[in-house]
């Protein structure tokens, strides 16, 4: 099923492919990378811009692929990590979800939210806030088992649910948005 994330004259594609635009690869792959997993798209107005080939890492688990253009890069959650790629040359920043290598199972990627200037990104059990020059600011917590997902960020906090009890064991949290730091209900 493509999907499509606009922001400005940039638009990211996931149904075509182009061979007039030099793939840069994204993730872990041999020296010769072959076949990736995924390609994304990124078209700027109605002309091909960017092809990111994106090899999922051997040993990380991969439950789904997510792109957004925010703030001068292409932010790519997948797996266990979180990769940015400037739109203006190409320069990566890989962000790990998980403390040990290789990941735990539960450190997977689960979503990117982004508006204005702030840009979080889900794993399996915490959030991670990414500044603009594509650095963790923060990690929170803990914040769920099997899966994290924010609903909603004003100016102090952001508001999502954790599943500590899977399948459907979903709790609701409240953190800071400056800090990470659970808010006391």
């Amino acid at each position: 099923m493509p999907e499509t994330s606009r922001s400005d004259d940039f638009q990211i594609r996931t149904e075509r492919l182009w061979s007039s635009v030099a793939p840069i690869n994204v993730g872990e792959c041999s020296i010769e990378p072959g076949i990736p997993d995924e390609i994304v798209f990124i078209d700027r107005g109605q002309e091909p811009f960017m092809r990111l080939h994106i090899h999922y890492p051997p040993l990380e688990y991969h439950l789904k692929t997510e792109a957004k253009i925010w703030s001068g890069w292409v932010v790519v959650g997948f797996s266990g990590r979180v990769v940015l790629v400037s739109i203006h040359d190409g320069l990566q920043r890989t962000i790990a979800l998980s403390d040990v290598t290789p990941s735990d199972s539960f450190d997977y990627f689960c979503q990117l939210f982004s508006e204005g200037d702030v840009l979080l990104a889900c794993s399996g059990r915490r959030i991670f806030r990414i500044g603009r020059q594509g650095e963790i600011l923060w990690k929170s917590d803990e914040l769920g088992l099997d899966g994290v997902l924010v609903h909603h960020v004003d100016s102090t906090a952001i508001s999502g649910n954790g599943e500590w009890d899977p399948p459907g064991g979903w709790q609701p949290f409240t953190i800071a948005l400056d800090t990470g730091l659970r808010i006391s209900a």
